[in-house]
């Protein structure tokens, strides 16, 4: 196991300072340990208080940390005074590892983090020993003395903070500069001057970004990786992050940075459910059988939201669900992409109602609606006679059109949604719940029930 340190300030929103350090860095495969400087009273759109953390707890918490511990990189931020500045340099001269420096001066809303006293000793101690310092648009401004206002300026920035102050590595992030639809980063390395071009992520500004990716630069670092490689790395966590930020009512939102591992983690789950799913439908097949329709099943479940975006996040059985004699086969294992009609149907039912994420299936027959009403089911339909022609014509639109028909308007979850086919389309119903175990639930009530009532 590889260890990184954060030396920085807490955030009690976590989106930023050690507490997100610490997400980033177990998430990247190293483990955290963590030196606070100063406590924060905030929201992600306003700093309340500023409490400066005592230096002498910062060199016991130091002197503890590095004699127990071999550290391959220490991340730096926030440090709050120069006593404590000084110490953090005392100690890091004494280390062999990877610094990595994003001199945070304000916080978003403009509060003084870094005070000019406590600036001086960073610059006069700690960039010195940084193997990269990530500074933005305006503490790259601080730092290189100069105003930036293009590109090319960011370039003078870079080589200019290099040179000052004998630093390797400078990365001067262009999120802050107006540059359209693209960010452009500008990297110095050794020398030569290289971009990183992302396209922009609109939305709300969002709190964290410059935190969760100086922690990952260093928590790949801490794993190997040679700058370069370790600065796309960390872009990577960075747009994740933004992409699937946390909006909780305020002009700023959360940075999702732990969002790429909950990612992995819900699609190991929802393929673990529909196996558990299928095989209930397996054991069932005595009573459902008789269900499965000519085009035959399948049973598809989501992502949640907001990682469900297109038929790519939806898992189904890839050759459909079949039946053998009297068995029901499941024709693959679950797989995502691997339906387009039902993923269509799921992700538009997710629209108007997000924990509604399976579907199945299965032959119309006007008794299973009749039992589904008396079951206290609730039930929808749609009309393929009124779909327009321009819907019809477009692969995926026709679930979609029907689906929205069928649920636009109402305040629940439909359990049921059937029509009764059209030119070429087999009259079906499908049947909706939260996870593919209760859609499997819902149509072995129905079937025993159509049974029971045909003995």
């Amino acid at each position: 196991m590889k260890f990184a340190l954060s030396v920085a300030g807490f955030d009690p929103t976590t989106s930023a300072g050690i507490t997100l350090d610490v997400i980033v860095f177990r998430s990247l495969g190293v483990y955290p340990l963590t030196v606070p400087t100063v406590l924060t009273v905030q929201t992600p759109a306003r700093v309340k208080e500023v409490i400066k953390v005592r230096s002498d707890y910062v060199d016991s918490l130091l002197s503890t940390i590095l004699e127990k511990f071999d550290v391959c990189s220490v991340k730096i931020s926030v440090l709050g005074s120069p006593e404590t500045a000084s110490i953090v340099a005392e100690h890091l001269e004494k280390v062999k590892c990877h610094i990595v420096v994003d001199p945070v001066i304000r916080a978003g809303d403009g509060t003084t983090l870094t005070d000019p006293e406590t600036l001086r000793v960073i610059e006069d101690k700690i960039l010195p020993l940084a193997t990269v310092v990530t500074p933005n648009v305006h503490e790259a401004e601080i730092l290189a003395n100069m105003e930036i206002k293009s590109v090319e300026d960011m370039r003078t920035a870079a080589e200019t903070i290099a040179s000052k102050y004998g630093i390797e590595h400078v990365l001067v992030k262009g999120g802050h500069l107006p540059q359209g639809d693209f960010i452009v980063d500008v990297f110095y390395d050794k020398g030569s001057v290289y971009t990183f071009v992302t396209r922009r992520i609109y939305g709300k500004d969002i709190h964290g970004t410059g935190c969760a990716f100086s922690a990952a630069i260093a928590a790949h670092l801490a794993r190997g990786l040679t700058v370069p490689d370790a600065i796309r790395e960390a872009k990577k966590i960075v747009e994740h992050g933004i992409r699937f930020s946390i909006d909780v009512g305020e002009e700023r939102a959360l940075i999702n940075a732990y969002s790429f591992i909950e990612l992995e983690l819900e699609r190991y789950r929802v393929t673990e459910r529909l196996k558990e799913a299928l095989k209930m439908l397996e054991n069932s097949s005595e009573y459902i059988v008789e269900l499965i329709p000519e085009v035959r099943s399948n049973l598809v479940y989501a992502l949640p939201s907001p990682y469900a975006e297109n038929i790519s996040d939806v898992a189904g059985v890839p050759g459909r669900i079949t039946c053998v004699g009297k068995k029901i086969v499941p024709v693959g294992e679950p797989t995502f992409g691997a339906s387009s009609h039902l993923a269509h149907a799921v992700l538009t039912m997710m629209k108007y109602f997000p924990d509604v994420r399976s579907c199945m299936n299965i032959r119309y027959l006007p008794e299973l609606v009749e039992i589904a009403r008396e079951l206290g089911y609730r039930i929808s339909s749609f009309s393929r006679t009124e779909e327009p022609i321009e819907v019809r014509e477009v692969e995926g639109r026709s679930i979609t059109w029907g689906v929205e028909r069928a649920v636009r308007g109402l305040s629940e979850p439909p359990d049921i949604i059937y029509d009764l086919g059209g030119y070429g389309k087999e009259p079906q119903i499908r049947v909706f719940g939260r996870d593919p175990v209760e859609v499997v639930y819902k149509i072995v009530r129905l079937a025993v029930e159509y049974l029971r009532r045909r003995s």
